[in-house]
């Protein structure tokens, strides 16, 4: 992994983390409010406020690090699905409670958090690949300019 793309793997790897977390929250939250009811934390955890918050992170997170793979791979596929991913979550976010009502928000958070998961994976996926390549080539220019010095040595 090159120095200069480290800021991105770490990127994707907390946009992902981000997104596991969101499906957890809104498959676990409704089941939790029910079963301790008397936790007003966990039902103050439960309100979609959570989900714009979760959306004020994951929105500018996730844009950097498509922009910063993007600049290194060039999958055009990437950029495209970080946004519809993104405007999902935004829209899921910010209207989806009154727009799908409670639980259809959940299920339209999910759904974007799953894409911008996706994206991240495939972004980290192409910039890991190239890195990898990029070494190999480097492995292999070091061990043809060895060979020559060795085969004299003996």
């Amino acid at each position: 992994m090159q120095r200069r793309n480290w800021e991105q793997f770490l990127l994707d790897k907390l946009s992902i983390g981000l997104s596991v977390a969101c499906t957890i929250h809104c498959i676990t939250m409704p089941f939790l409010v029910i079963l301790l009811p008397s936790f007003w934390v966990l039902d103050q955890l439960n309100d979609h406020s959570v989900h714009e918050a979760i959306a004020w992170i994951a929105v500018p997170t996730s844009a950097v690090a498509a922009y910063l793979g993007y600049r290194y791979h060039q999958d055009q596929l990437v950029p495209i699905l970080t946004g519809i991913g993104a405007v999902a979550l935004l829209v899921a976010a910010f209207f989806g409670h009154d727009a799908f009502g409670g639980f259809g928000e959940k299920i339209a958070t999910v759904f974007a958090g799953s894409i911008l998961a996706y994206a991240h994976w495939r972004n980290y996926s192409a910039s890991r690949e190239i890195s990898l390549d990029l070494s190999r080539r480097h492995e292999a220019r070091a061990h043809r300019k060895a060979a020559p010095i060795a085969s004299a040595l003996s």
